[in-house]
């Protein structure tokens, strides 16, 4: 779910982060850091996007409760 909301509301300069990432350049935490902090929607629109795209599994709520 992470890079198809990187792909979708991040500049496209956050491929260029995960190759660097892939690279052994910097640590999975600076990633994600940056990454994120190129998505510009707000949290109401992240949300909406996500759950037209999320399927939950079956036995989800079981294992929270």
């Amino acid at each position: 779910m992470g890079f198809l909301l990187l792909d979708s509301f991040a500049s496209d300069d956050w491929r260029r982060l995960l190759t660097e990432y892939r690279q052994g350049g910097m640590s999975v935490g600076y990633f994600n850091t940056k990454a994120f902090t190129m998505v510009k929607a707000d949290r109401q629109t992240l949300l909406k996007f996500v759950r037209g795209k999320v399927k939950i599994r079956a036995g989800f709520h079981e294992l929270l409760a």
